[in-house]
């Protein structure tokens, strides 16, 4: 489901994000800008229903004045991301890490995504990969997951991937379900601004407000 922003002076409705990364952005901004304290710096973020909730025009004031000092401050945060390159080492594309487990590609027995500590390849299997897991974790119905990271991985094969950890080491995967383009060869693990990572997001939420200001009339989430 998508979150959207209305303001009906202005006859302008505002496509935000998907729910999912709208939290995924706050998300970042409370453990990065507010120590973890959830709206002790940004409550007009971060207190806000993003569920049929709605900004009056003076709020709307006081989120724009939030996001100017969010839009600095993330400029300096790093994010991880996996970068799709071609041979050449030029990057094609990036998948975001989405939320503290990182953001999967699902399909064939695996996950796929990218955290703080790499590229992740997750199984509920531990003898899906032959190599020690690196971590067991708890799945969202209970059952036992096992994690491996890798710093990089090089396509052998439309759905085999040689994966490198950061020892040296490699093995090699089938059916990986990576979502990368067909002319990627190499992903690797990577870093961004977190500004960047969040632009779309923030430009939206900037934009309704100035919108409400000048209108008179209230920004509302749908």
């Amino acid at each position: 489901m998508s979150l959207h922003v209305y303001v009906s002076g202005a006859n302008l409705l505002i496509p935000v994000s998907s729910y999912g990364w709208y939290h995924s952005f706050r998300s970042t901004v409370c453990g990065e800008l507010e120590g973890g304290r959830w709206g002790s710096r940004f409550p007009r973020l971060q207190n806000h229903s993003d569920c049929d909730g709605s900004y009056s025009p003076e709020e709307a004031a006081g989120l724009l004045a939030e996001l100017a000092v969010i839009r600095r401050e993330l400029e300096s945060i790093r994010y991880p991301v996996a970068f799709y390159c071609d041979g050449e080492g030029r990057v094609l594309g990036y998948r975001r890490k989405y939320c503290q487990a990182g953001t999967y590609a699902l399909g064939n027995g695996f996950e796929f995504g990218v955290t703080e500590d790499g590229l992740v390849v997750q199984a509920s299997d531990p003898d899906r990969i032959p190599l020690p897991p690196d971590e067991e974790i708890v799945g969202i119905f209970g059952n036992p997951e096992y994690r491996w990271y890798f710093s990089f991985m090089e396509r052998l094969d439309e759905e085999v991937w040689k994966c490198h950890r950061r020892d040296g080491t490699s093995v090699t995967v089938e059916n990986l379900p990576t979502c990368a383009p067909d002319e990627c060869a190499v992903i690797r693990a990577g870093e961004m601004s977190a500004l960047e990572v969040f632009a779309d997001i923030i430009d939206a939420l900037e934009q309704a407000c100035r919108a409400s200001i000048e209108t008179g009339d209230p920004m509302v989430f749908c």
